[in-house]
């Protein structure tokens, strides 16, 4: 998995380095195939004015479900990453999940070359009203 890490306001340490690339990819493991690529970002917020200033972004875009993005801000930048990573393993578990409309739902009507997609089958209730028709009247069914 290729994930790209960017470093604002400080040097991003090789200690820091090898953090993230033990961390983030360790919660994502499970969702590779559906990732198209990940960016971890880092920013020292206040920088040297102290506080909970330092936060880590993730964006994660998935296949066929769009992008989603966890962010953390701590003190420490070690707790900011683990939270980060807590919440985008979340998200992407409830992405990959979640149920795509469009690859389930399928075509209602087939659409021939030449026809307008819209076309019912012949046979097949094209209302509400013809579907119960045909519930009280199951015999008159062409096919």
């Amino acid at each position: 998995m290729n994930i790209r890490y960017h470093a604002f306001g400080f040097e991003l340490t090789n200690a820091l380095r090898q953090y993230l690339e033990e961390h983030i990819p360790r919660g994502l493991r499970h969702f590779a195939p559906h990732i198209v690529s990940a960016t971890v970002r880092l920013d020292d917020v206040n920088g040297t004015h102290g506080g909970a200033d330092k936060r880590c972004s993730i964006v994660v875009a998935l296949a066929r479900r769009g992008a989603i993005v966890a962010r953390a801000v701590h003190a420490d930048m070690y707790a900011a990453i683990d939270q980060a990573a807590d919440r985008i393993r979340v998200a992407a578990r409830r992405a990959v999940s979640r149920r795509n409309p469009r690859e389930s739902m399928g075509r209602r009507f087939p659409a021939w070359p030449g026809r307008d997609a819209r076309v019912p089958l012949r046979g097949f209730p094209s209302r509400l009203d013809d579907a119960m028709d045909m519930a009280l009247h199951p015999g008159d069914l062409q096919l």
